[in-house]
């Protein structure tokens, strides 16, 4: 056995090796981090791009899952029709889930399902407790797999993929276990091409899109987290040819889908010439005509569909920089280094956040609901929260707004002195990008032309926008929509200096108390200390934008966040206004100096999905 394994290893190498062959040239590749392509029967890889990069590899992990678990089913140690009791830890999961409640008896073979259909986060876990007795045991198996198969650059933490340090994959990986699961257990590619599971009620639809675009396609299995962004392994059969396409980190679903269609239809088009027609060349090829400003062919660039958003920013990560009129990012001017941003780029930028922001609550504030979900004694609490992630999910998953109340556009703009915004004002492109991004998302637009008049403005705009200038040469822009059922319990008082943390501590709980159940709790409490009334109330709001679980740097005001966050969840509020132990998530203070004479003191709160993204250009 060890030596057939180093016989795999040695194949695998120099399968990879030949690839160095099928190489597309720079600027004629995959938009993605990595991709890979076989044709299953001959071994024979037909392209690979950047193939031992390694990123995290999300929902892609659950293939090992399956594979393990149907190893076990082949060899009689468990059975599909076993009833397997989920455990706390399964249920509470967060993420992509097939809607498993504690305590319940549900067939491992509905559980592989909702593995390969759902992607289901809380049924990974269900499984691997069921085959190996917890989920620590489970994993080193996956890890001992790995390795047997060759997988050198991969390490799993968990058996669903959520983000967990040093948890990573490759593209030359996930091809090696992908054909290993699909040769072992043809039995289990009927899940994958199921359309939906069904569980408790709740349907969930496979998350796969090219079973529903592409007719070859019969599997197999997505995956996102935000450090990877979009990961898709396909699987399609034609005749007796069988394809297996690996794309990792492609930047948005739109490329993930048309770039998978793509190498999939190349790769037929390869085989059915008998080699002549390479992939390589075909990608070439369709570079080519996309410089020479012709459209790409059909299930080209974006599958035959217009992403969601034009322009150039699903091409500009954050964090990094786009490119000046002579590529490098800087404009002289004067002698001075000046950066210049095209405000068609900044539009474009906005409408893109307006979208995320709405349709995806950021991983901490996941993790913190997941987290009281775990602290509350309460049923009805745990339910509440849990009902919340789950609505996360199919919000971000289904690319739908987290809320019908979609909120007022509020843009924070840190802007760079050395940056100079050409093409437009600034100001001009966020409103034109909040317009265009509440169209496109299909966002509902709430915004009045005037507070007594009351006609509605019809595209949500325009925008609150609030500027900082900083050192540097980079533009950060957060869009952060504020839904008014927590705005309107939004509080301003003008303590004396005499009233101290005590008075402050009082206002701050007498808020939230007021507040009740109208802000949708668990809510964040962003709490604004000194300055003027107006910049205490804009501390408030900007204290939203902080991590949960990112504290004050200040000792004193750290305590003082902890001691608040203790008190008002003694209030009883709970999920939902339904009681419980969890009314905040957080307590988040910021504070600037003041007058001798005055304290102000400005409270605003964030609902449970406070809302927001950013970018830097």
């Amino acid at each position: 056995m060890q030596a057939f394994r180093v016989t795999c290893v040695f194949l695998a190498a120099a399968l990879f090796l030949s690839a160095a062959f099928v190489r597309a040239s720079a600027g004629a590749g995959i938009e993605a981090r990595g991709a890979a392509l076989m044709n299953v029967k001959s071994g024979s890889v037909l392209y690979v791009q950047s193939e031992d990069e390694r990123i995290p590899p999300a929902s892609l992990a659950k293939i090992m899952t399956l594979h393990i678990a149907m190893n076990d089913v082949e060899s009689g140690l468990v059975s599909l029709s076993d009833e397997v009791r989920i455990s706390r830890r399964a249920a509470i999961q967060p993420g992509a889930s097939m809607n498993l409640k504690e305590g319940e008896r549900v067939s491992l073979d509905l559980l592989l399902k909702g593995v390969a259909v759902a992607s289901g986060n809380d049924a990974a876990v269900a499984v691997a407790e069921h085959v190996s007795g917890s989920v620590e045991a489970f994993v080193r198996r996956m890890n001992e797999e790995a390795a047997s198969l060759g997988m050198k650059r991969t390490v799993f933490r968990n058996p669903n993929g959520l983000p967990s340090d040093n948890q990573a994959t490759t593209a030359r990986d996930m091809l090696a276990l992908s054909r290993k699961y699909i040769e072992s257990h043809p039995e289990a590619m009927p899940y994958h091409s199921m359309p939906e599971v069904t569980h408790r009620g709740v349907t969930v639809t496979n998350k796969n899109p090219l079973l529903r675009t592409h007719p070859r396609v019969d599997g197999l299995k997505t995956g996102w987290i935000r450090a990877s962004k979009h990961n898709l392994v396909s699987t399609a059969k034609s005749g007796d040819v069988r394809l297996i396409s690996v794309v990792l980190g492609a930047p948005t679903s739109h490329d993930l889908a048309g770039e998978s269609a793509f190498l999939i239809d190349a790769g037929f088009r390869t085989v059915e010439s008998g080699g002549r027609m390479k992939v390589v060349r075909q990608l070439e090829s369709r570079a080519a005509s996309e410089d020479n400003g012709v459209s790409p062919p059909e299930g080209g660039r974006y599958g035959g569909k217009e992403p969601r958003s034009s322009g150039g920013i699903d091409e500009i990560a954050p964090g990094e920089t786009p490119p000046g009129p002579d590529g490098s990012g800087d404009a002289r001017k004067d002698g001075a280094t000046v950066r210049e941003i095209d405000a068609r780029d900044v539009e474009t930028a906005v409408a893109k956040l307006c979208v995320d922001a709405n349709y995806r609550i950021s991983e901490d504030i996941r993790e913190a609901l997941v987290q009281g979900a775990e602290r509350e004694t309460g049923e009805l609490a745990r339910e509440v929260l849990g009902s919340l992630v789950l609505n996360a999910v199919i919000a971000s998953e289904g690319e739908l707004p987290l809320c019908q109340d979609t909120g007022m556009a509020v843009v924070f703009v840190e802007l760079g002195q050395d940056v100079r915004v050409v093409g437009g004002s600034l100001r001009d492109a966020i409103n034109e990008g909040v317009r265009r991004g509440y169209r496109e998302g299909y966002l509902r637009a709430s915004v009045v032309s005037d507070p007594i008049d009351r006609v509605n403005t019809g595209d949500n705009a325009p925008a609150v926008i609030n500027f900082d200038v900083v050192p540097g040469g980079k533009l950060r822009i957060t869009v952060a929509p504020k839904g008014f059922g927590s705005e309107n319990m939004s509080r301003l008082v003008m303590l004396t200096p005499s009233q101290g943390i005590a008075g402050v501590k009082d206002f701050v709980v007498d808020t939230v108390k007021l507040a009740g159940p109208n802000p949708c709790p668990p809510v964040i409490v962003g709490v604004g200390v000194g300055g003027t009334a107006d910049y205490a109330a804009l501390m408030a709001k900007r204290a939203l934008l902080r991590p949960v679980g990112v504290h004050n740097e200040s000792q004193l005001w750290h305590v003082i966040e902890r001691d608040l966050l203790a008190e008002i969840n003694s209030l009883g509020i709970g999920p939902a206004g339904l009681g419980g132990e969890t009314t905040a998530l957080a307590v988040n203070i910021e504070t600037f100096p003041t007058h001798i004479a005055g304290l102000p003191v400005a409270v605003n709160i964030g609902c449970h999905s406070t809302r927001h993204a950013e970018i830097t250009l």
